[in-house]
């Protein structure tokens, strides 16, 4: 069963990146593994880019690469 989240709760989880005295490279780990449990994106899908996440999220691309690096460490991405 797919759950969806609607584009104004998205938008709401994006703008409170910002909000936390926890690093943003958590933040953001925690945003994308959430996606991921809520199958926003199907398996085998791409994940969007780092300069995607980048210019979405507000975050530097180490921010981004740091998150993504956690994800796979738990296995929940591959990178190729």
């Amino acid at each position: 069963m797919r759950l969806n989240r609607s584009k104004h709760q998205k938008a709401i989880i994006a703008m409170k990146l910002h909000e936390s005295h926890i690093p943003l490279y958590l933040q953001l780990y925690w945003k994308l593994k959430d996606d991921i449990n809520f199958m926003e994106f199907s398996p085998g899908e791409r994940l969007p880019t780092v300069e995607e996440l980048h210019k979405q999220f507000g975050v530097s691309q180490g921010t981004v690469r740091k998150a993504l690096d956690l994800l796979e460490k738990d296995g929940l991405i591959s990178k190729k």
